[in-house]
């Protein structure tokens, strides 16, 4: 009986050749691309990001033909053709496609001896070398050749990447054919060789998200597999409920990120295809949360306890990232900056070279890139140099999907750390507030009573004095209590405004900046205080007056203060 995996689903883990026996629903792309491959010189692939064109060529196209063409070399002696699968662009691409070629060769010939190849030679004499030694045809397939416009797109010389693929292209009798395939988005970049290989956009496919049915079987015919190849007792079901729910939840726009909106033209055709990754990240989590249950059913109430699909995708970011400190989740911000550019696209770059961005300490960030890519998060992926080449590790998120999740979250993080920041510049500031009302009850409060006083005792008609106290007490008390509210809006403001101006700026303000703050606030109410004070204590000191003067028939009242 054969092996089985730990979970028939790959989560975002792209599907490899091995994986060939668990990867469905794609039966129909792989005979097309296959077919193209072998028909057309040039063929260009193309679909959004995040769609499976990886998995699609690796345990689809790229299974398929290596297993025809291993029964070739049992049955007569030579394999017909031999596909090479090629997507490593951060250093040179022309060693490191040669360095492929020569492997995929080898796996299928392993007997074969060619004395004649010039590891030095021209990519197109390299490849002809090696067709005339083992008398197949090469079929080459330059995946994710978007990430070679972004190490390499200034690229230029003779033995340079950008000449070395027209020439072999474009050599008459080669046998051998080409098939690159490339993100929608970064399809326009492929005008930098329309000059140099004619006949560009000729051939070209572009691969769609997967429909319902196809989803569908992508959801239970890996489970049909995984049940094949175990005991009967290990047996999992799958409920049909659940399949309906996850392919509901997992349409095109079904998931959204905080800063996207639903602001796009409907397309009946485009609503009912299904997110690939996304489907794969929900299977996963349900399986590994009926396993760990002790369950053997995959079932809708699991699907709904977890939040739904959305809750799902949205969280397995969220729950990484929450297990960090505030200060490795800081550190990951800022290496994230630089391994995700704001349009999405993935970039590769070493602890040192991330360290030196950064300016962090290169044994912390270490620390937290290894937790990042460790088998259980694959929230990065380490990519080791090629064999022979000293160079150290370089790190890229895990998958294209993945980078949208982190660019949502890079928002809502430093949305956090300005409004923390904030709320402890406030929560600092509660003793130097109460200090200033202190030192205002003091200095403005006392004044101002004594003015009280000072004015009630001046009065030399006893008749009026029961009046004026009670006039001069309630303007007095108006006038502070006014200056005072204004005194405490005026300093929450100016600490809002410093807080929020600390946190946008990474750092926080020190104690004496409050303090001068504090201090200027307070006296500007100690200034402003007495004044205000003075001024309505007058005002109701008059209409006191000028009401008792009335009921006694007097002309003038007594002076103002």
């Amino acid at each position: 009986m054969p092996l089985s995996p730990d979970s028939p689903y790959k989560g975002l883990i792209p599907y490899a050749s091995e994986d060939a026996p668990f990867f469905f629903g794609r039966e129909r792309e792989r005979e097309l691309i296959t077919a193209n491959l072998m028909a057309s010189r040039l063929t260009l692939l193309y679909g959004p990001s995040g769609v499976g064109k990886s998995s699609v060529i690796n345990a689809g196209v790229v299974w398929s033909l290596r297993e025809q063409a291993r029964k070739n070399v049992e049955t007569r002696g030579v394999a017909e053709s031999i596909v090479v699968a090629f997507g490593a662009w951060r250093d040179d691409p022309v060693e490191a496609l040669k360095q492929k070629i020569s492997k995929a060769i080898l796996e299928v010939c392993p007997t074969a001896k060619c004395d004649q190849i010039k590891p030095d030679a021209s990519l197109a004499d390299y490849l002809e070398q090696w067709i005339g030694c083992v008398g197949s045809e090469l079929l080459i397939i330059l995946d994710q050749f978007e990430e070679y416009f972004l190490y390499h797109a200034q690229e230029i010389g003779e033995s340079s990447f950008a000449e070395e693929l027209p020439r072999a292209v474009n050599r008459p009798g080669l046998r051998a054919n080409f098939l690159i395939s490339i993100r929608e988005d970064a399809l326009a970049k492929m005008d930098f060789f329309k000059g140099r290989i004619p006949n560009l956009f000729d051939t070209y496919l572009r691969i769609e998200h997967l429909d319902r049915e196809s989803a569908r079987a992508a959801i239970q015919k890996p489970v049909e597999e995984f049940n094949r190849r175990v005991e009967s007792a290990q047996a999992v079901l799958i409920e049909t409920q659940l399949v309906d729910a996850v392919l509901d939840q997992v349409k095109i726009g079904q998931v959204l990120w905080s800063g996207s909106g639903r602001g796009v033209v409907a397309d009946a055709n485009q609503s009912a295809k299904i997110e690939t990754p996304y489907l794969q990240l929900v299977m996963t989590r349900l399986w590994d949360e009926e396993i760990k249950a002790g369950s053997h059913i995959l079932r809708l109430e699991t699907l709904k306890r977890l939040g739904g699909a959305s809750s799902i995708v949205r969280s397995h970011l969220d729950k990484t990232m929450s297990a960090l400190s505030l200060s490795e989740q800081d550190f990951a911000a800022q290496v994230f900056r630089y391994l995700v550019t704001p349009s999405g696209s993935k970039i590769a770059l070493s602890a040192s070279d991330l360290a030196n961005y950064t300016e962090l300490p290169e044994k912390e960030l270490n620390s937290i890139l290894q937790r990042l890519s460790a088998q259980d998060v694959r929230i990065l992926r380490p990519l080791n140099p090629p064999a022979g080449v000293d160079a150290a590790t370089r790190y890229e998120i895990f998958h294209d999907v993945l980078a949208t999740s982190i660019l949502d979250w890079q928002t809502r993080s430093v949305y956090e750390q300005q409004l923390a920041s904030a709320k402890r510049s406030m929560r600092g500031l509660i003793i130097p507030c109460v200090l200033g009302v202190i030192v205002d009850f003091m200095f403005c409060f006392f004044p101002c009573g004594a003015i009280v006083i000072w004015l009630t005792l001046k009065r030399k008609k006893l008749a009026l004095q029961k009046e004026l106290v009670n006039a001069i007490a309630l303007g007095w008390a108006f006038g502070w209590l006014a200056g005072l509210l204004l005194y405490v809006l005026l300093y929450l403001l100016l600490v809002f405004y410093l807080g929020v101006a600390s946190a946008e700026s990474g750092s926080s303000l020190s104690d004496k900046v409050f303090f001068v703050v504090v201090g200027v606030v307070v006296l500007l109410r100690s200034m402003l205080s007495p004044l205000g004070s003075v001024t309505a204590v007058r005002r109701w000191r008059r209409k006191a007056e000028a009401k008792f003067a009335g009921k006694r028939g007097l002309i003038a009242p007594a002076k103002a203060v």
